[in-house]
């Protein structure tokens, strides 16, 4: 008599159960990947912005400053008269309209980064500048590297001369916002039409001194957003219920902050022989 030869095998519970488990570890293997590419797509742009920063430095020097008597104010802070200038004011104070048969405008190619268009490789990123006077012989310069997210795109930006907001840039610049100093962390906009001009993650720089804060909540009083809270406290406090700080807007109509790296240095008013 023979016996019967034993069978082993799988039941169906056991591989339903299987390939579950294989499902859940498929799915957050497949999460992973989406976070990665935006990790490593942030470390490049950051790394990108740390460059592009140091080459707008660079050019700052090499094209330096027009005589200060022309753009040093008054040391005291005036929310009317801002301390703090945009490097490309200073440029066409300095150059006239034209430099070397280039208009002196936002899509002037050496604000740009790459300067030179390769075939193929648009460029997206831009730098601008604010410029402060500290004595005769040395200037505050803050570089905000931007990002432009679509060519259509319009953005926020400053005409000096009649102290107005625009709104048809072609690339993200800083403009002065009045803001009244609540406490040690808490700012509040004097004008809630200025709300559009900042965001949750906003980059701010003070025009009193060049001290550069990060907007960690953009809140609402009486439903209007119009107080921001800053990661550090306000310095010195309290001097003045009014101040001007600098922001570079997202672009007309959206809330995506455009900065991607702000650098700070003290350069020589005179070049360095």
């Amino acid at each position: 008599m023979h016996k019967r030869q034993r069978q082993f095998g799988f039941s169906l519970l056991e591989t339903m159960l299987a390939a579950g488990i294989l499902g859940v570890g498929l799915v957050l293997i497949a999460m992973i990947f989406p976070v990665g590419i935006k990790l490593t797509g942030l470390a490049t742009e950051r790394t990108l912005g740390a460059i592009a920063a140091d080459e707008a430095l660079a050019k700052i020097q090499l094209y330096g400053f027009p005589d200060l008597s022309l753009w040093a104010t008054e040391p005291d802070p005036d929310p009317d008269n801002p301390e703090s200038i945009d490097y490309l004011t200073l440029l066409q104070m300095k150059y006239g309209l034209g430099l070397d048969g280039e208009v002196l405008n936002r899509n002037w190619s050496e604000f740009l980064y790459p300067s030179n268009e390769t075939q193929g490789d648009r460029q997206h990123y831009h730098w601008s500048a604010l410029c402060r006077a500290l004595n005769p012989n040395q200037v505050q310069v803050t570089v905000f590297v931007t990002r432009k997210a679509g060519q259509a795109t319009r953005y926020y930006g400053w005409h000096r001369q009649t102290n107005t907001i625009t709104e048809n840039n072609d690339w993200p610049s800083p403009v002065p916002v009045n803001v009244d100093v609540v406490d040690t962390r808490q700012l509040r906009l004097v004008s809630t039409d200025d709300s559009e001009l900042l965001s949750n993650d906003a980059t701010i720089v003070t025009d009193h001194d060049g001290r550069i804060y990060r907007v960690l909540e953009f809140n609402a009083s009486n439903g209007i957003r119009d107080t921001l809270v800053l990661n550090d406290d306000w310095q010195p406090f309290p001097e003045s219920e009014s101040q001007t700080i600098w922001v570079v807007p997202p672009g007309v109509g959206s809330s995506r902050n455009p900065v991607v790296t702000v650098r700070q240095a003290v350069l020589p008013t005179q070049p360095q022989p």
